[in-house]
């Protein structure tokens, strides 16, 4: 059964999923009240073991994207030590919301 993590703001975007647990990942949305502003959005595995094995899963400018979504090809198996992080520094102080879709 697929679960919602859901976060929001108008800060930085700093969030990082990790259900404790073996989990599949379906998408990630991303949705700001405006176009963005200068700035990356970057979405990766965040590894137990060290930053040398995190894996960048997307990475998308913001300057012209209001929207934005991560879809893999199919779920994503991500280690019950391994979260996600999103990150985005949101320097025009944008509201955003934030869904992590997961089964």
């Amino acid at each position: 059964m697929k679960q919602y993590v859901k976060r929001s703001g108008s800060g930085p975007i700093d969030v990082t999923v990790d259900p404790g647990k073996s989990w599949l990942l379906h998408e990630i949305r991303l949705h700001l009240s405006a176009n963005g502003g200068a700035g990356t959005y970057t979405a990766k595995i965040k590894s137990s073991v060290s930053e040398a094995y995190d894996v960048v899963l997307q990475s998308q400018d913001m300057t012209s994207v209001a929207d934005n979504i991560f879809r893999p090809a199919q779920p994503a198996r991500i280690a019950s030590t391994d979260g996600i992080r999103m990150e985005y520094a949101n320097a025009s102080s944008r509201v955003w919301g934030l869904e992590v879709v997961l089964s």
